[in-house]
């Protein structure tokens, strides 16, 4: 239970003389500073924790990186490096990439296939997808990429795995135009 969660990170720390509040606290609740019994609680969840693959999202690239006409649809890709930190093989990763359509509902627009079966600890893979931008609209589309893998459940750090890509869709072509320097007395 300790490797999930704590009592309490802000809860009142115990008075000796008024007998009342608890004993627990891994930050000053003022401060928010860790204290000594959160960096030992940090070591020992270290020391005792499970293996487990740690999943990476690197070096992520939109291709194109904005789209010049939503009239004239054309193949996005995305591409990105996925690398195991972790201390055990991740089994058939994934990239998958969702379009957030608003109201924080998202639209999924493709999984990498096929996955990599076996990402081995230390070990970097490519991967890549491509869908068409007319699933896309035009102005930005916010872009939400995650590595997944078949044992992803026993991963250590859940918040390196996610990437966010804006892509823009122009309405129309765009017209080329030259700017010249105004040059003021």
């Amino acid at each position: 239970m300790q490797w999930w969660s704590w009592f309490s990170l802000n809860a009142p720390a115990y008075d000796f003389e008024t007998q009342e509040g608890y004993n627990g606290n891994l930050f000053d609740p003022a401060t928010h500073a860790i204290n000594a019994l959160g960096v030992d609680f940090g070591q020992y969840v270290t020391d005792h924790a499970p293996a487990g693959p740690d999943l990476l999202l690197n070096d992520v690239q939109l291709k194109p990186p904005l789209l010049v006409s939503s009239s004239a649809p054309s193949t996005v890709t995305v591409t990105a490096v996925a690398q195991n930190l972790g201390d055990l093989a991740a089994q058939n990763v994934r990239l998958h990439v969702w379009r957030q359509d608003g109201a924080n509902a998202f639209t999924l627009l493709g999984t990498s296939a096929p996955p990599v079966a076996t990402l081995a600890a230390g070990e970097n893979a490519a991967l890549a997808l491509s869908w068409s931008s007319a699933r896309l609209s035009a102005g930005q589309n916010v872009l939400f990429m995650e590595l997944d893998a078949d044992n992803a459940g026993l991963e250590k750090v859940c918040a390196n795995h996610r990437a966010n890509r804006v892509l823009t869709v122009f309405e129309q072509g765009v017209v080329k135009q030259l700017y010249l320097p105004v040059a003021v007395r």
